[in-house]
This record gives structure tokens, C-alpha cells and sequence, in this order.
């Protein structure tokens, strides 16, 4: 796993080059709604590019990760299936929910049933590289979804800008990155670790929780502020040490969800092992989502060295499959 990290910007760069030389498309109307599906390593990669273009939206843009869509879906409405192996049973499930409601379908995949039905369908998709796990390909996930979204008239080009910086700052701070990671590791090394951000990083604590979970072998848990300050605080009434509080912040935050988080940390002290404040760098919302990502995942596999498990194991979620062809 720490090639496929080590890698990250290089991935970044080819992902751009993949993009650059697709065929561009035309829909047949413009969507009145977006709906993305995926799971796993494939679905976070939704999650993080509806923050990133969070601002540029004009229409209503939703995430399932199901065997279904909404009832509300139609011709109007886009769906952006991704699906790294081309064979996630609920995607397809959804993507064919989405052909048989007349929906307008694109897709981000490296092969399979989905690359399959692509084809047959004559549907605008982004083929990006195989062979690796669904996890260690998000930089591909974003970006592709990114273009695609570009030419459905979602959103404009600028995300190609602001990706190119993103990957200049990930090189220039890829060490001091790494460093960080492994401070951290020792830190929360034995503990719970349960992730608090604002919404807008929302997406990136949950890529937290996965790396934590599939990587590093552990449970891990995150919530939203303030939402999270109208139920789950109390929970901290009595103390509870095997916790560790995360608390991923950046800036420019909302000025009373900045407060909220000054209150919590006075309220939690004591109760939990720890209080870390992991504060995002980078002068906009790009560099700060894909440097915490990074970090993130530098992070897990620090965790898994210390526990001695490999975080390439993925045997209990390989199990689940099997069980389920049977």
C-alpha cells in the first residue's frame, strides 16, 4: 500500500491525462438533478467531489450507495455510476435502475460488467487503470468524475486549475505530510479514533474512517459539526478513555462552527484519551481536501505497520463476496 501512496500525485498527473484525451460527449438535454452511485473506495470519490463543486452547483446533486436510486429519478436526471472493479453488485443494481427509468448514465470504471454495459448502451464513461485496490485510486475517481460532470454541463473547467496546484502542493509537501502521519500514529496507536469535521469536510473524514478500517484493521467513527452537538456530546457524559478525538478543521470555517468546536474541546477535556486538532493547509478547499486525504492515508498505513497487520488484507471483505455468489 505505501507505493500506491507514495504514488499519489503521479496518479493525480496520469489521471489528468487520462481525462485530457477522452472523447468529450453531448447529452441529449441538460439534467435537472445528479445523482452519483457507488461503494466503498469507489463511492467516497462522490462524496468528496459533490464538496469540491459544492459552490458551483445550480442543480439539486445527491449520493446512494444502494441497490436503488430514489423514486425520483427520471429522464431529467443525471447518474454517475463509478464502480472500480466494473462489478459492484449494488451499483449495477442501481445503473440498471437508472437505464430502466430512462435516466441519462455515465461512468467511471476500469473494466468489468459495467465497462460491458457501457458500450453495448453507446454511454459517455471514463475508463481509468486496473489491477490496483478501489481504495488506492481515488485521485483516478475524482478527477474522472470530475470531467464528466464538466462536460454535462454541471460544472466549468475550472477544477483542471485547481487540480494542477493540488498537485504541486502534494509534491512540495509530501514529506513534511508523511512525518505528520507517523506522529499522529503514535498517538492515537490503542485508541478509538472518532472524527469531527464541519460538512464541508465531511466526505474527508469519512475516507478517514475507510483507510482506518480497511488499512489499519481498526474501528473508527466520525460525525458532523454542529450536528453532531445536538446528540453525540452528551454521550460523552461518561468518560471514556479508549477514545480519541479528531478534530479536522480548516479555514475559512463558519465562524459559529469554529466557537462549537473551542466549546467541545473545553466540554470533552478529560473525558476522552485525547484531543487532536488536525488543522488542513493549503490556500484553497482543494489543496486542503487532498492534502488531508493524503495524509489520511499515510496515516492508516502508519497504524497498520504498528499493529503488525498488512494493510493490503482485505480477507473478511473478499469472505462476504464469496458468501454472497453462493
Amino acid at each position: 500500500m505505501d507505493k500506491y501512496i507514495q504514488q499519489f500525485p503521479e496518479q493525480l498527473v496520469d489521471a489528468l491525462r487520462i481525462v485530457d484525451s477522452t472523447a468529450t460527449f453531448q447529452l441529449p438535454r441538460t439534467p435537472k438533478h445528479v445523482i452519483t452511485s457507488g461503494m466503498g473506495g469507489s463511492g467516497i470519490g462522490s462524496v468528496i467531489v459533490r464538496t469540491l463543486i459544492s459552490q458551483q452547483l445550480t442543480v439539486p446533486f445527491a449520493f446512494s450507495s444502494d441497490y436503488r436510486l430514489p423514486g425520483w429519478t427520471n429522464s431529467d436526471t443525471l447518474v454517475l455510476c463509478s464502480s472500480y472493479s466494473g462489478n459492484t453488485e449494488e451499483t449495477l443494481s442501481a445503473m440498471q435502475f437508472a437505464l430502466d427509468r430512462g435516466c441519462m448514465v455515465v461512468c467511471v470504471t476500469s473494466g468489468g460488467k459495467m465497462l460491458e454495459i457501457a458500450k453495448e448502451k453507446n454511454l459517455p464513461v471514463v475508463i481509468i487503470p486496473g489491477g490496483r485496490p478501489p481504495r488506492s485510486s481515488i485521485g483516478y475517481s475524482i478527477i474522472a468524475q470530475l470531467f464528466l460532470l464538466q462536460h454535462c454541463g454541471i460544472i466549468d473547467n475550472s477544477w483542471h486549475a485547481s487540480m494542477e496546484k493540488c498537485i504541486a502542493f502534494i509534491h512540495e509537501n509530501m514529506s513534511v505530510i508523511r512525518e505528520q502521519a507517523e506522529s499522529l500514529a503514535v498517538e492515537i496507536d490503542g485508541s478509538i479514533p472518532v472524527i469531527y469535521s464541519d460538512a464541508l469536510l465531511a466526505g474527508t473524514a469519512v475516507r478517514w474512517k475507510q483507510q482506518l478500517n480497511e488499512n489499519a484493521k481498526i474501528h473508527a467513527f466520525t460525525h458532523v459539526v454542529p450536528e453532531m452537538n445536538h446528540n453525540e456530546l452528551v454521550a460523552y457524559y461518561h468518560p471514556d478513555h479508549r477514545i480519541n478525538v479528531i478534530c479536522l478543521r480548516h479555514a475559512p470555517e463558519n465562524p459559529r462552527t469554529a466557537k462549537r468546536f473551542s466549546l467541545m474541546e473545553e466540554l470533552i477535556q478529560g473525558k476522552a484519551g485525547s484531543i487532536i486538532t488536525v488543522l488542513a493547509t493549503g490556500p484553497t478547499l482543494f489543496e486542503q481536501i487532498f492534502g488531508l486525504i493524503h495524509l489520511g492515508d499515510w496515516l492508516s498505513v502508519a497504524l497498520a505497520e504498528r499493529k503488525g497487520v498488512n494493510p493490503l488484507d482485505i480477507e473478511m471483505l473478499e469472505w462476504l463476496k464469496k458468501a454472497l455468489d453462493k
